[in-house]
């Protein structure tokens, strides 16, 4: 076989997987549109609530993002491979009935229009894909769901785009 023949291979290859992996994405994120009718996002505090709430009550503050729940899933993320009793901890956490414990949660589930292209993009298939998932363990799983949170008091907020508070 000539490279030239193996490299038309290849490069045929790789677009037919773009394109599987285009066409599952676009099912999801069409599911997606659909499910935001018939279930209610869990309300994010904005991130002078959940300052004053940290401050009033001398609050903890258990951060969860992308990575903590691909990992309470059994996903791998990119620097850690899911552990069975790490999963198992991260839900544990999420029932326990302190009101001085606040969950922090990214706000993702309504409006990602303050996010900058690239993490826009990256929210708008995270949540097509795990939506259910999220909504399972916020409002099924913690039976008195106390308070949710903003992560971005904890994040590094890079992804947004420049926006007066």
């Amino acid at each position: 076989m000539s490279f030239i023949f193996k490299k038309r291979v290849v490069n045929l290859w790789n677009l037919l997987i773009d394109l599987k992996i285009k066409c599952i994405n676009s099912f999801f994120i069409i599911r997606d549109k659909f499910a935001k009718f018939f279930f209610k996002p869990p309300h994010v505090k904005t991130i002078e609530q959940t300052i004053s709430e940290i401050i009033e009550n001398n609050s903890s503050v258990s951060r969860y993002g992308d990575g903590e729940f691909k990992l309470m899933v059994g996903k791998n993320i990119t620097f850690q491979k899911y552990d069975r009793v790490l999963a198992s901890r991260l839900r544990e956490i999420l029932l326990v009935k302190d009101k001085k414990m606040l969950v922090c949660l990214p706000d993702i589930f309504e409006d990602l229009s303050s996010l900058s292209k690239e993490p826009y993009n990256y929210w708008k298939l995270h949540i097509s894909k795990f939506r259910f998932k999220w909504y399972n363990y916020w409002t099924i799983k913690r039976i008195i769901l106390i308070h949710l949170y903003r992560v971005g008091i904890i994040s590094i907020r890079i992804s947004q785009t420049v926006k007066a508070y």
